[in-house]
This record gives structure tokens, sequence and C-alpha cells, in this order.
């Protein structure tokens, strides 16, 4: 039976992707911040939980030790744990910048590197890193998340060359328009006084975010079935854009065939109407 361990599982793709996995006969090992707080994953056949915080690296190994004592080896990790924050650059501070990095990026980094000695052992592995479409253009005051997110894009191209020669496949998905509460309660905003004249551009924004194309999205089970075939498709291929057709296919299309200023003009219509 093969493991695959997944991180950000508590909520959302993490989640959903933990059930699609185990339904599919693999052994998951689903990892999160507070696994004390779960009541649910554990009860199903060939899923641990573990406690892992990618923002902390003796977290991070202890977690890859604990995983493979338990199975037979790791043969597949999906970085996945993340998370969103909106607002000016200028209001963040200096911790919200560190933690954004920390969790979207090194976060994955950390758990790459602990799993790799392994994967180097037994000559063969997968690192899927969940990337999104926020990788591959841009919207309205999610600079830093769209920082983390272009950065994983050219890491995870790079370290695709280094690894293959191992016998490791890197995957890199370009999710978009899932059903989650990215938009929600689990996206951090700076909010600090004195930076009002962004204030109503971004009052604006965050609506629009908020009430449209929620519809749209594809269910966090459909992506997570999606993500499976892609990364058991026998191949070498690096990037997926996930869900295909919809609003994600749109964005992506817009991204391909428009100049850098009529992107911009016409995103920019859509959220403030002007």
């Amino acid at each position: 039976m093969k493991t695959v361990l997944i991180t950000g599982s508590s909520r959302g793709l993490g989640r959903a992707l933990v059930k699609h996995f185990q339904q599919k006969g693999w052994q998951v090992a689903a990892t999160m911040r507070a696994p004390d707080a779960e009541r649910e994953l554990h009860l199903l056949p060939h899923v641990r939980v573990y406690g892992m915080d990618v923002i902390d690296d003796a977290s991070v190994r202890k977690a890859v030790s604990e995983v493979l004592r338990d199975s037979d080896g790791i043969d597949m990790v999906i970085n996945n744990a993340g998370y969103g924050t909106f607002g000016p650059f200028e209001a963040a501070t200096e911790e919200q910048i560190q933690h954004q990095f920390s969790t979207n990026l090194f976060g994955t980094m950390r758990v790459i590197r602990s799993v790799l000695p392994h994967f180097r052992a037994r000559r063969g592995g997968m690192v899927v890193n969940i990337g999104s479409v926020g990788g591959l253009m841009t919207f309205p005051f999610y600079s830093l998340y769209h920082g983390t997110k272009f950065a994983l894009e050219g890491f995870s191209e790079s370290l695709r060359f280094e690894l293959k020669p191992l016998g490791i496949t890197v995957k890199l998905i370009q999710a978009g328009g899932v059903s989650t509460d990215f938009n929600g309660s689990s996206l951090q905003l700076f909010s600090r006084e004195g930076f009002e004249a962004y204030s109503e551009a971004h009052d604006k924004c965050l609506a629009a975010y908020r009430s449209n194309g929620s519809s749209l999205n594809a269910s966090p089970e459909s992506v997570a079935a999606d993500i499976f075939g892609a990364v058991t498709d026998g191949t070498d291929r690096l990037r997926y854009i996930l869900p295909q057709g919809g609003l994600t296919s749109q964005l992506v299309q817009m991204r391909e065939t428009m100049s850098d200023e009529h992107l911009a003009e016409a995103l920019w219509k859509s959220f403030m109407g002007t």
C-alpha cells in the first residue's frame, strides 16, 4: 500500500485530498497544526493524523520521522498547507510578511528538505506542490500571497531538474476556483490606522471577492479527484491547471491572450466598476 503525506489537512482542499486518497486505497498521513482537535479523519481506515506546523522546522522533522516509523515509507508528499493575506502591502507588519512567506513558501521547502533523504535513499518518490493560478497572474491587494505563489513556480521548476536524475518527480498544481474558506475567515486582513488612502479600493475589492464567483467555483472534492488523476497519470509532466473549465480557464485564457496593460484594466474595472 502506497503512503502519501498531506500537509494542511484540517480543512478545505487538504481534507478532501485525505479522503480521496484513502478511498483510492492509499495509506494517508494527514498532518495539521492541531491534531487533537480532529474528530473524523483518524477514524478512517488507513489514515493517521500527525501534528505538523510547517513554520517550525523541528515540528516538520518530527512528523516526517513519525510517518516513516509508522509506514513502509513515504511515496508522495503533497504540500497543501497555506493561507492568504489581503490588504495594502504598506500596511503589512514585518511579522505578517514573514509569516506569509514562512507558511506558503518556506514551509513547503521545510517539508521537502525533510523527506528528500528518504526519497534519495529509495531512489524514488513524488513531490506535489499546491500552487495557484495566483502564481500566473495577480489580483489587487494580494501582493504577499502572489509573491509566495510566483516564487513557488520558479522553485518547483528548478527543483525538478535536480531531482529527476534521482528518480524523484516534481508536480505543480496551479489551483484556482475552489470553494473553500480562502476569502472568508481563513483570510488574514491587514488592518492598521494611518492607511486610509487605500480604503475605497480595498473595501470594493474585498466585497467583490466575497460576493462574486463563489458559486462558480468547483468543490474541494472534485478538485481533489482531479489532483489525484494528475499525480497518478504516470508522466513527469510538471504543471496542471485545475479545475479545468469555468472561471479558472477563463482567467488563464485572459493571462495568455491579453497584454499586461489590458489585463490590468479589465481586472480593475471588474473590481472597481470604473
